[in-house]
């Protein structure tokens, strides 16, 4: 049995759950009318999984959008690989850099750009175009940009890009992800991305879901007693199914000779709890 199932990695094949909220965030996105999204979910709960899989999905279907006279243009920002100290000048040449690369074969480095400089950059980079962009920017983990002191202004000024630029908001849609500060900009009143934002939130799996997750990716039927048994001990957390399933696919089927398939479950619960029990604290006080 090939082992699908690596708890610390992210495998767009295992977005489980989440079948809804994918074709809401790919139609909405991509097509019209146009939405954006803040999602928000807890640590390890599926969000960069998710968002890995809309990346794909998109690009699967570019051509098609293309014969329809749209250029879809999916960009992917990681916050937890932005430099540090993070200025906002560096997320929009991250997002310049994305944008000339998609679209010209030519270079050119804008010098720590604020917003102003952005917009009439890509302004000239749209000019020439023979069919109507849609760049769609997913924001992966966004605490190292909401915590910093221009983060309301950077968040301003993503509001008047979504909603109030004519000639530049009708080409642009995002996603903003995250944790607790993203639930925090959703209940603040005062937020400037709270009502321009279509807000959903990730949580764990429903049985159904988990039972798909823990038999579809090694087309293995597992008895019910055993199904209902990981789903009570992990509450459908997706990295904690993907944990125990590792183990029990690593174990499967030469340990069965010697213990339950219950046995072998129990035992990693507890190792994990032994080895990796310190992440839920942190996430606990985070």
């Amino acid at each position: 049995m090939t082992n699908p199932y690596v708890w610390n990695a992210v495998d767009p094949d295992l977005c489980y759950g989440r079948d809804s909220l994918l074709d809401d965030l790919c139609s909405g996105l991509a097509e019209s009318p146009r939405y954006s999204f803040g999602l928000a979910g807890g640590r390890r709960i599926g969000k960069t999984t998710l968002l890995r899989r809309v990346q794909r999905d998109l690009r699967s279907r570019l051509k098609e959008w293309r014969d329809g006279g749209v250029l879809v243009i999916p960009i992917y920002v990681d916050g937890l690989t932005l430099p540090r100290p993070l200025a906002e000048h560096d997320l929009w040449e991250v997002l310049f850099r994305e944008l000339q690369s998609a679209l010209s074969d030519s270079s050119s480095d804008l010098i720590e750009p604020d917003y102003d400089t952005f917009k009439s950059a890509v302004s000239s980079l749209f000019r020439d175009l023979e069919q109507q962009p849609r760049v769609i920017v997913m924001f992966d983990e966004v605490e190292p940009m909401v915590v910093c002191e221009w983060a309301d202004a950077f968040l301003s000024h993503w509001r008047a890009l979504l909603s109030n630029t004519p000639g530049l908001s009708e080409y642009f849609t995002a996603v903003f992800a995250g944790a607790r500060e993203l639930d925090a900009l959703r209940r603040d009143i005062g937020s400037p991305l709270k009502d321009v934002l279509e807000w959903r939130s990730l949580r764990c799996l429903t049985y159904e879901d988990a039972c798909r997750l823990m038999q579809e990716p090694i087309q293995q039927q597992w008895e019910r007693p055993f199904l209902e048994y990981v789903y009570r001990e992990t509450g459908g957390h997706p990295m904690l199914l993907q944990y125990v399933m590792q183990r029990v696919c690593q174990h499967w089927p030469a340990a069965m000779r010697q213990l339950k398939l219950e046995q072998l479950v129990q035992e990693t619960v507890e190792r994990f709890a032994r080895e990796r029990g310190w992440q839920f604290g942190e996430w606990w006080a985070r």
